[in-house]
C-alpha cells in the first residue's frame, strides 16, 4: 500500500511491451494438440501472459518455478489425463483457478475432476477462443479477490495475535520470549518443508504460550529448562494447552492454527507422538514444525549445544519427523561468538539486539526472556519502567551481525 507521500507525485514512463506483459495475468494452458494451443495462445495473448504446455508433466514442470492465477487444461492427454494434472496443480498452488476442456465423451469422466481437481468452470468442446477468454477473465477475477481476501485475512489476524501476544508480554515475559524463540526456530524450518503455510506456523508459535498466563513464573522456567515437575506443577502444565485452546478458539478463522496447536502434546518429556489424524497437508506440516521447534528449545534451554539438541531429538526414535530434523539441523547455528555479544547497561540497549539471557530484576522477576529482540515497544518499556531499576546482572545481548 502506497503512502500519501508516495501517491502524490505524477511521474509520466513510458512502458516497455515486457512490461506490459509482466502486468498482466499468468495463465498457463494445458493441451496435447498443437494447434489448439497455438490457436488459444494467439487470441488469449492479447489479454494475458500465457505459458503453453504440451502435457500434464511439462505443465506441472512450469509450476515448480512460476505462479499462475489461472489454468486451462483439456481432459483426454495421454500419460496423464487432466484430472489428474489439475488435482497435482491444486496440491502445487491451492490459489489457481483452475479450468477444464472436455468434450462430450469426457463428461462422466471429467466429474471426478470435481472432488480431485475443485475445477472452477467446465468448458465443452467445441469451444471458441472468445469463450475460453471470457471464463478466463472470471477466473482471474475470482484469484484476483481470493488473493485480496487471503492477505486481509492474514492481517487481521496477525493483528489479533499481536494484541494477545503484547499482553503476555506484559504478564509474562518467561513465556513471551519462549513464543518468541519457538517462531524464530519454526519460521526457518517452514521455509524448508514443502506444503507448509508459514504464516499458520508463525501464529502457532506465537499462540503456543499463551496458557501460561495461568501458571506460576517459577513452575514455567522449570518446566521450560525439561526440569522434572511435581504432581501439582505436571497438572497446571497440562491445564495451560486447554487455556491456550480456549482463548484461540475465540478468533474466527483460525481453525488451522488451533488445530495444529492441538496436535502438538506439550508434554515434559515429549515422547508421545502425534495422535490425531490433521485434515490437511499444511496443518500436518505445521504440527510437526512447532513440535521440533517447542523440544529444541527445552533442550537448547538447559544449555545444551544446537548440534547436542538435534542429537538428542533424533535419538528419540519415531517421535519427531526426519524431515523436520533435517531442516533443524540446517537451520541452527552455533552460539554467537563471544565478540558478538556483550554486557551492557540496559539503558544502551539497541533496537535490533537480541537478549541472550533474561534480564532479571534484584529480587529475582523476569523482566525480558531470553532469546526476546528489542524492538521500539521493548525500548519504550526500559524507557518507562526498567531502565533505572537495581538488575540481578547486566544484560547479555547479542548484536546482529554486519555484512
Amino acid at each position: 500500500m502506497k503512502t500519501l507521500e508516495q501517491a502524490l507525485p505524477v511521474t509520466r514512463v513510458s512502458l516497455s511491451r515486457d512490461t506490459v506483459a509482466e502486468d498482466r495475468p499468468h495463465i498457463l494452458l494445458v493441451d496435447d494438440e498443437p494447434h489448439v494451443l497455438s490457436a488459444l495462445t494467439r487470441v488469449l495473448r492479447r489479454h494475458f501472459r500465457v505459458t503453453s504446455a504440451s502435457g500434464g508433466r511439462e505443465g506441472l514442470s512450469y509450476m515448480q518455478t512460476e505462479t499462475f492465477a489461472a489454468i486451462v487444461s483439456d481432459m483426454r492427454m495421454p500419460e496423464m489425463d487432466g484430472a489428474t494434472f489439475l488435482s497435482r496443480a491444486k496440491d502445487l498452488d491451492p490459489q489457481a483457478i483452475r479450468l477444464m476442456l472436455t468434450g462430450e465423451a469426457d463428461l462422466g469422466a471429467a466429474a471426478s475432476a470435481v472432488n480431485q481437481g475443485e475445477i472452477f468452470r467446465f468448458l465443452r468442446k467445441p469451444c471458441t477462443p472468445d469463450v475460453v477468454e471470457a471464463e478466463l477473465n472470471a477466473a482471474v477475477e475470482r484469484h484476483r479477490s481470493q488473493s485480496a481476501e487471503r492477505v486481509l485475512l492474514e492481517q487481521t489476524l496477525s493483528g489479533s495475535v499481536k494484541v494477545l501476544t503484547d499482553v503476555l508480554a506484559l504478564v509474562c515475559p518467561v513465556a513471551f520470549s519462549r513464543a518468541v524463540r519457538v517462531k524464530r526456530t519454526a519460521t526457518h524450518l517452514a521455509g524448508r518443508i514443502a506444503g507448509t503455510e508459514r504464516w499458520q506456523v508463525e501464529l502457532a508459535a506465537m499462540l503456543s504460550q499463551l496458557g501460561a498466563i495461568t501458571v506460576s513464573p517459577e513452575t514455567l522456567e522449570r518446566a521450560y529448562r525439561g526440569e522434572v515437575l511435581d504432581v501439582r506443577e505436571e497438572q497446571a502444565m497440562n491445564e495451560m494447552s486447554h487455556v491456550t485452546d480456549q482463548l484461540v478458539a475465540n478468533i474466527p478463522r483460525l481453525e488451522p492454527v488451533r488445530e495444529i496447536l492441538r496436535l502438538v502434546e506439550r508434554r515434559a518429556d515429549w515422547s508421545e507422538p502425534l495422535r490425531h489424524a490433521p485434515r490437511s497437508e499444511s496443518v500436518a506440516a505445521g504440527a510437526k514444525i512447532i513440535r521440533v521447534a517447542l523440544a529444541y528449545d527445552v533442550l537448547e534451554s538447559a544449555g545444551n549445544s544446537p548440534a547436542a539438541c538435534v542429537a538428542v531429538l533424533r535419538g528419540r526414535l519415531g517421535t519427531y519427523d526426519e524431515q523436520v530434523l533435517d531442516a533443524l539441523q540446517a537451520v541452527v547455528q552455533p552460539k554467537a561468538d563471544e565478540a558478538m555479544v556483550r554486557e551492557m547497561p540496559l539503558i544502551e540497549v539497541r533496537v535490533g539486539m537480541i537478549f541472550t539471557r533474561d534480564v532479571q530484576s534484584a529480587n529475582g522477576l523476569v523482566l525480558i526472556g531470553r532469546g526476546q529482540e528489542v524492538t521500539p515497544s521493548v525500548m519504550q518499556r526500559i524507557r518507562n519502567y526498567w531502565a533505572h531499576l537495581p538488575l540481578k546482572q547486566p544484560p547479555l545481548m547479542q548484536m546482529q551481525r554486519t555484512a
